[in-house]
């Protein structure tokens, strides 16, 4: 058996594709990969792994019409983690990204396995962490 394969991307279907990467975009200062884009398609370079949107035509073209959600949906099945080099920077980023539209779940708190992390809303609602490793 060969080696666990390498993550290509993590995608979110988005009710606002170009809004929802704008605002990864603009918080992680990572830069759009121009050559996978298209009308239905955005993703960003996070340093190797792809963070990439879909429009909600998407869910068709991959035979997921039958799971298209009918109206805003709060469950939470998986969420993303975005490693922050240092308790600083993650202040910094968390109220960039109250800036930018997210909203706080928790504020930053050390957990129990010692890292430094908050937990947000996207403002498509979408679930994520900033988590500093001490």
């Amino acid at each position: 058996m060969s080696a666990a394969p390498a993550m290509l991307e993590i995608s979110h279907f988005a009710r606002d594709m170009l809004g929802l990467s704008a605002f990864y975009a603009a918080l992680f200062e990572a830069p759009y990969i121009e050559s996978v884009a298209s009308p239905i398609y955005r993703a960003l370079d996070m340093r190797g792994t792809r963070l990439a949107f879909h429009d909600f035509k998407a869910y068709a073209l991959l035979e997921l019409a039958d799971r298209m959600p009918d109206a805003p949906v709060k469950l939470v099945g998986t969420y993303v983690t975005f490693n922050i080099a240092g308790k600083d920077e993650l202040e910094t980023r968390l109220r960039q990204a109250v800036a930018l539209g997210a909203k706080v779940i928790k504020p930053p708190y050390v957990s129990y396995y010692n890292a430094y992390q908050a937990v947000l809303a996207d403002p498509e609602d979408n679930v994520f962490r900033l988590n500093h490793q001490m």
